[in-house]
């Protein structure tokens, strides 16, 4: 993706991996599940494009008729792309807190996993016992407030980041 050359092949990737594989005792061979794998190449490459930081054209092979994906690095809209990201955690952050807030928990007095903590209505549906079999236990009321102050100390640290941005 740091190539000079404004379009890229995937054979072309593909021969960049290899060379700078060849001293670290891999072997580029796609029927082994420990080696890299050109799929293992062409996902990130998807997923690069999914999030907007690589493009490609598709063009068809006259010959054999296969498709030839020329692929270029599109790094102008990291920083708004990064920005946006941070922006959709604190607002997935702070609905979070909402939830939090805006209902009563309990957990299992004996267990006290993640998954034995109830709201409120759940835990009268299951008459305050826990449901893990052989447990049995009682459900007590849980304090949140850690986990809240938590939360907003995150939010806090993002919101200076993107300040600082």
């Amino acid at each position: 993706m740091n190539s000079k050359n404004k379009e890229i092949t995937d054979d072309v990737i593909t021969e960049n991996i290899k060379k700078r594989i060849q001293d670290m005792n891999i072997d580029f061979e796609p029927n082994d599940e420990e080696k890299l794998k050109l799929n293992t190449v062409r996902k990130t490459l998807y997923k690069l494009y999914s999030a907007k930081l690589a493009q490609f054209r598709r063009v068809r092979d006259k010959n054999t008729g296969w498709f030839i994906y020329y692929w270029w690095h599109d790094f102008d809209k990291l920083n708004e792309i990064l920005l946006e990201k941070e922006q959709n955690l604190i607002s997935k952050l702070r609905d979070r807190i909402n939830y939090e807030l805006n209902n009563y928990f309990f957990i299992c007095e004996n267990c006290r996993k993640p998954e034995t903590r109830f709201i409120f209505d759940d835990a009268v549906d299951l008459n305050f016992k826990c449901p893990v079999d052989g447990c049995g236990g009682n459900l007590v009321a849980d304090e949140n407030k850690e986990l809240i102050d938590f939360l907003k100390e995150k939010i806090g640290s993002l919101q200076d980041t993107i300040k600082n941005f």
